[in-house]
């Protein structure tokens, strides 16, 4: 029992800390729409929509259905392009950091990717393949990938090889070593940076439906911008900061909370 005690999250305990830094975003969040409220007193819909104005346009859209429609949308694109980035950087970085050749073959594409601000890469997708949701999941790939890449690389390259060699010797299975000795250490960094670039391939893909998808979140905004509809606009601004801070809370944190349990008990 008592081991058990000692061993039950803080947060679970009813942590004052977080207790307290709960109560300070509340209070933020309050101060923030207080003056939003204020700034908007006395000035059009158009210049300056009030807080009351967007909850009522994103009660519309709710009920006809169109807030749920372009969501949907948007989130099966960013989680296509979120995949296969992520797929395609973990499997390179893990090559680049076994094999010298793949490092050497791989680095190109790493500088390239990395150097190259997002924006070109939706400019010359859309040149290539005209406008269209697959433009939106190459600029999320282009985000995901090279920081997948850089931290499988790191990861695995700080696997303590003294073990790795010792596993060798005593001939472990293979899936014991994985499990017990490159997993532990390869899946915290490149969780955590894959949960940090998430938020940014959501926000490149808003930007790349803006500019070339036909629906979506972005494309939404787009047109509400072009018929002056400022109030509309802003509803769709925060539906997208309402999105991501339900994912961060119900996806991401369980998600990192899990996989530290789970290495925790490896």
């Amino acid at each position: 029992m008592l081991a058990r005690t000692r061993s039950t999250p803080r947060e679970q305990r009813g942590d004052p800390t977080r207790r307290r830094r709960t109560a300070a975003a509340a209070a933020s969040t309050l101060a923030l729409a207080g003056t939003w409220a204020w700034a908007a007193r006395g000035l059009p819909e158009v210049v300056l929509p009030s807080p009351w104005d967007t909850l009522r346009v994103m009660g519309q859209l709710a009920a006809d259905g169109t807030l749920f429609t372009e969501l949907g949308t948007t989130l099966l694109r960013v989680l296509t392009g979120a995949a296969l980035g992520v797929l395609a950087g973990v499997t390179a970085g893990t090559l680049s950091a076994l094999s010298p050749v793949a490092a050497g073959a791989l680095d190109p594409i790493r500088v390239l990717l990395t150097g190259v601000p997002p924006v070109v890469v939706v400019m010359m997708a859309m040149i290539w393949l005209g406008p269209g949701g697959t433009v939106v999941v190459l600029a999320v790939v282009a985000v995901l990938l090279p920081q997948a890449l850089v931290a499988t690389e790191d990861a695995v390259r700080r696997v303590d090889p003294e073990l790795t060699e010792m596993s060798r010797a005593f001939r472990v299975p293979w899936h014991w070593l994985v499990r017990h000795v490159g997993l532990p250490s390869v899946a915290p960094p490149v969780i955590a940076a894959v949960a940090v670039s998430l938020s940014g391939g959501l926000r490149l893909g808003l930007m790349a439906e803006v500019l070339a998808a036909p629906d979506g979140v972005g494309a939404a905004v787009s047109t509400a911008r072009g018929y002056l509809e400022t109030a509309r606009v802003f509803a769709w601004a925060g539906v997208a900061v309402l999105f991501a801070v339900v994912v961060d809370a119900l996806v991401l944190r369980p998600v990192r909370r899990r996989t530290s349990a789970w290495l925790e008990s490896a």
